[in-house]
């Protein structure tokens, strides 16, 4: 998927599906509203409001990443970009402590 479209899905308030594997290797299908793109190498990473964790996720794109066909249908006012990262800020100064 081009970086391009993953913007027009953010855009859009779109979501996306994606397989993804924990430490152990097992693997599980995530549905996530994205809503950064950050550029960093070797490609790009998404983060967004995963809909199983029910909380906040990052997603490198090299996994394969499907756009569902639902918009707008996500209203949580707390869930937004600036939440995400005031969470990453308090973890990292946690993680930091």
């Amino acid at each position: 998927m081009l970086s391009s479209d993953l913007g027009q899905v953010i855009w859009e308030e779109g979501k996306v599906c994606f397989s993804y594997a924990d430490l152990d290797g097992r693997f599980s299908d995530r549905i996530v509203r994205p809503l950064i793109m950050a550029f960093y190498r070797p490609g790009v990473v998404l983060a967004g409001w995963c809909e199983l964790r029910e909380g906040f996720s990052r997603i490198p794109t090299r996994s394969d990443v499907i756009v569902l066909d639902e918009r707008k249908i996500f209203s949580d006012p707390r869930r937004t970009a600036n939440d995400f990262l005031r969470e990453e800020v308090k973890q990292t100064s946690e993680a930091r402590s």
